[in-house]
């Protein structure tokens, strides 16, 4: 596949994705599972010959989008996807997650946040 999508000049979006099985371990869950299914993804594919700047982004969105929802349980949900992007796809997910050069000419106040009363406290300073 990496020397196929390599000819082309469209960048890819690579996402893993995961069944609704929650992972045993409770420090890793579906969301690093899906995020490193997808990492792995893309190194294979760099280094079968896709260049990595064809890369746009890669993610991993756990069992937020299964492939078959009648069955959130499924083998076939447990995969990636690549998607080859078009013009008009990449200036959106550009604008999307562009990161502002400057500050806006008009901002907004900062907020004043009031701290909320500790637990057991509420009245300690009433008579």
């Amino acid at each position: 596949l990496s020397p196929v999508l390599a000819r082309f000049n469209n960048r890819i979006m690579i996402s893993g994705h995961t069944d609704s099985v929650p992972f045993p371990d409770e420090h890793y869950t579906n969301w690093e599972l899906s995020a490193d299914r997808a990492g792995m993804a893309r190194q294979v594919m760099v280094h079968e010959g896709l260049p990595s700047d064809h890369i746009a982004m890669v993610m991993g969105l756990a069992d937020t989008q299964l492939a078959n929802t009648t069955n959130p349980e499924a083998s076939e949900n447990r995969r990636i996807e690549i998607l080859l992007l078009n013009q008009k796809a990449e200036e959106d997910l550009t604008h999307m997650f562009k990161q502002p050069a400057e500050k806006p000419a008009v901002s907004s106040p900062p907020l004043l946040l009031t701290p909320l009363p500790q637990h057991g406290h509420e009245n300690a300073h009433t008579n």
